[in-house]
């Protein structure tokens, strides 16, 4: 298993990546998960590190899948 770090440097390259690529996110659609790649799993193993790492209730039956990405903003920063 990765760690937290690692997993927040993939999702940052990720985010990179595809947020460069696009110049525009559909808003006709519901879920955005296609235009940014693996982001959304990337997100669901960010999250279920930290809760694995901060909580002591959180064991091996449960675990996060993946998810939706239903809205993105971007803001360019000079």
């Amino acid at each position: 298993m990765k760690s937290v770090k690692e997993i927040l440097e993939m999702l940052l390259e990720e985010l990179i990546m595809y947020l460069e690529k696009s110049e525009h996110f559909d808003t006709l659609l519901v879920y955005q998960n296609k235009k940014l790649g693996d982001t959304s799993f990337l997100l669901a193993a960010l999250l279920e590190s930290l809760l694995k790492q901060y909580y002591i209730d959180w064991d091996e039956k449960k675990w996060i899948d993946d998810s939706l990405i239903t809205r993105v903003t971007t803001k360019m920063i000079y």
